[in-house]
């Protein structure tokens, strides 16, 4: 229904926002916003902000962003016009009266639910009915090892072969024929004839929304019927393009810590959920829509596809790629999981416990890695005009990014992998062949697909810029320095980044410190200004280490942490050289794993590995100018 243009208005002053979400979590007033643990996701440090004046909300940690409206309607999963009106009863203000014609839509909207919710009920029932077909359903579900209590929990069904059954059997609930056809439940013939049941013969998978309500059914045919997966048709309550199977639940799920993972199919829904998986969602028979991207950003920032390790799992990883880079924006991407051996995530659990979809989970490549592999794969670079080719064709492909700031990251990324690509290093120098591609942004462990072989080995590009001393007989990196200072130069991005600070993981025992000691004039309510936090410093017993920080000469070719630089480029640079950081981190435990295993076996395989490994660790520790895309060589901010 419409509302009139200032209804809103009064509901939000009469119902501060802050009133109503310290409802769900506790506030605490920095200057005119208020902050707290974020409602939406589990997390020990505050990055939850309110701000009234406004009547806006920003998680820093999962991007949950809203008003009073979209609030009540995520908390408490309610539609728009739900929220609208409990708040107006909570404001002592009368909702609208609707006109006749919305009231009419809304009632043959409430129809179409009670009939969803009956037939599923219905569908239900037929499945641990006495009949031969109903028993040939149990039995499949069983061999899928789905038990009774899975069964129940998705609410599986089965609808009989007949053509009349289920209109029958609603129709003794005065559900007429019109009704069932609006709601997808009955099929209306071209020429006019009787309309029949839509599903026949088939075991129903109930499709709800958000508030767990039936809007569809996904039916797989039991006998050779085709096609073998059918959906219920479009309708006022159902878009296939812009819904996720199972999405409620796994929002729930994913907010208390569980990785949203998107797979193709029910069944590996099903069986993610049933092996502890349980924020597991899939499209309903089409490839994943920007829509439904969308929908899955609105849960993790970052959620995992999964796909299987054949030529077809690659293409359909392309296909997201593609649908994705124009709609990417700071904070959120996609990652990607590939199983081995063809091997759907229903098959690999039956065949080789959670456990082994738990570690594909744990490999999943950022997206950089995987379109840098897919632009690499497909090229030839053999001649001088074919490297140029190739080069236009990374230049077209990162044009399709929207945002600007992306946009730019990717280009210097890929520009220096290019230059890595095109000039390798010294074969003497790094103990064995140049690979095709070169760095790593991000997490990955750097695999051709289906090749077993490394898709890269040499690492970042350029000179090093070695590490500086910061502490007496302490050798601390480039990186650590950089996050530090950026961090003083920058104290408000504690509270976008406060998590990732306190988690930092530091080398240097005074760069500890002076983190430690920052953290703590946060924590106290110190101000968050630089000259303040400066003099603190200066003052404290950190003082010395923050004057040998600053007397680096090194760090002043890093704009991006000096203090003249925007915040947005400042958090852009330290999130990039955190990714760093923690890159050879991973580095290192997987070097100590790989040098265990080739002590456990000598194969050529654990020797291989051990090889890239420690070409790709000596590149990350010894070439420290993978951080100059934000720093010397950007081109961008002051020359200092």
């Amino acid at each position: 229904m419409s509302l009139p243009p200032d209804f809103l208005d009064r509901i939000r002053q009469a119902l501060p926002l802050s009133q109503v979400i310290a409802r769900r979590t506790k506030l605490v007033r920095k200057g005119r916003e208020l902050t707290g643990l974020c409602p939406f996701h589990n997390e020990k440090s505050p990055s939850f902000w309110v701000n009234d004046d406004k009547g806006a909300y920003y998680c820093f940690g999962c991007q949950a962003k809203g008003d009073l409206i979209s609030f009540v309607q995520e908390t408490e999963r309610l539609s728009f016009m739900e929220a609208v009106e409990r708040l107006a009863g909570e404001a002592g203000l009368e909702v609208p009266v609707a006109s006749e014609a919305e009231r009419r839509s809304a009632e043959v909207r409430v129809g179409i639910y009670e009939a969803l919710e009956a037939a599923c009920a219905f569908y239900e029932r037929e499945l641990h009915a006495g009949t031969p077909a109903a028993a040939a359903a149990r039995d499949y579900l069983n061999r899928r090892g789905l038990p009774p209590a899975t069964q129940s929990r998705f609410r599986l069904g089965y609808a009989p072969a007949g053509r009349n059954a289920l209109r029958e059997a609603l129709g003794k609930r005065n559900m007429g024929a019109e009704l069932l056809v609006e709601a997808g439940l009955l099929g209306q013939p071209d020429d006019g004839g009787a309309p029949y049941d839509y599903f026949r013969d088939r075991i129903t998978f109930p499709i709800r929304d958000r508030k767990e309500r039936v809007i569809a059914f996904g039916a797989r045919a039991l006998g050779d019927a085709k096609p073998k997966y059918l959906n219920s048709p479009e309708s006022d309550l159902f878009h296939k393009r812009e819904t996720l199977y199972n999405e409620g639940p796994a929002r729930t799920a994913a907010r208390e810590g569980a990785t949203l993972v998107a797979v193709e199919g029910y069944m590996d829904v099903i069986a993610l959920t049933q092996a502890g998986f349980a924020a597991a969602v899939a499209p309903l028979g089409t490839a994943l829509t920007e829509t439904q991207i969308t929908l899955l950003w609105r849960t993790a920032p970052e959620p995992v596809l999964a796909f299987d390790g054949d030529a077809a799992g690659r293409n359909a990883a392309w296909k997201a790629v593609d649908r994705v880079l124009p709609l990417l924006r700071p904070g959120h991407s996609l990652r990607f999981a590939f199983l081995p051996g063809g091997l759907d995530p229903d098959d690999l659990i039956r065949a080789q416990g959670p456990g082994a979809f738990g570690s594909v989970l744990e490999a999943a490549l950022p997206l950089s890695e995987v379109l840098w592999s897919r632009e690499v794969e497909a090229a030839d670079i053999s001649t001088p005009e074919r490297k140029a080719a190739f080069a236009s064709r990374l230049d077209e492909v990162l044009r399709t990014i929207a945002d600007p700031d992306i946009r730019r990251l990717y280009q210097e990324e890929f520009g220096r992998r290019r230059r890595d690509l095109f000039s390798p290093r010294d074969d003497r120098r790094w103990g064995g062949p140049s690979a095709r591609a070169g760095g790593a942004m991000g997490r990955g462990d750097g695999r051709r697909w289906g090749s077993g072989q490394p898709a890269y080995a040499t690492g970042g590009a350029g000179a090093g810029l070695k590490a500086s001393s910061i502490g007496q007989g302490e050798a601390s990196p480039l990186r650590e320095q950089l996050l530090i200072l950026a961090m003083v130069n920058h104290p408000k991005l504690l509270a976008s980044l406060h998590e990732e600070i306190a988690e930092l993981p530091l080398a240097s025992v005074e760069l500890d410190k002076l983190r430690c000691e920052i953290l703590t004039v946060a924590a106290d309510g110190g101000d968050l200004d630089t000259d303040a936090l400066r003099r603190h410093l200066i003052a404290s017993s950190v003082g010395s280490i923050l004057a040998r920080l600053d007397g680096n000469r090194t760090l002043r070719a890093h704009w991006w942490a000096m203090p003249s630089a925007a915040l947005i480029d400042a958090e852009q640079g330290w999130r990039h050289v955190l990714g760093r950081q923690r890159r050879v981190i991973d580095l290192k435990a997987e070097v100590e794993r790989a040098t265990v295993m080739l002590e456990q076996d000598t194969s050529d395989e654990n020797f291989q590995r051990f090889l890239a490994l420690t070409r790709e660790m000596a590149a990350a520790e010894g070439d420290e100018a993978a951080i100059e895309g934000f720093g010397i060589a950007s081109g961008r901010g002051p020359s200092l």
